[in-house]
């Protein structure tokens, strides 16, 4: 009878380095603490806006780097003058 209860195997996006921002954003994987939370119950569809908005999250905090990155540059050139 247990062989009839077997759980489904679902992949998470989980990278192993869960450590969350002050919006609850994971900086491993970019979801969000309700989308972690909710992943196993979640259905396909569900799943897959749920990594949209984590590659969206990528995509922003690294431009955000980006631009921060690019404005120390010019701070550190804009000193030594």
């Amino acid at each position: 009878m247990a062989d009839e209860f077997k759980f489904a195997t679902v992949e998470s996006p989980c990278v192993g380095n869960c450590c969350l921002d002050t919006e609850d954003i994971c900086l491993g994987c970019y979801r969000h603490l309700d989308e972690i939370t909710s992943w196993l119950t979640a259905d396909a569809k569900t799943r897959e806006q749920y990594r949209q908005n984590m590659a969206q999250r990528k995509a922003d905090k690294e431009k955000w780097l980006a631009d921060l990155a690019h404005k120390l540059e010019d701070q550190a050139s804009d000193s030594s003058e």
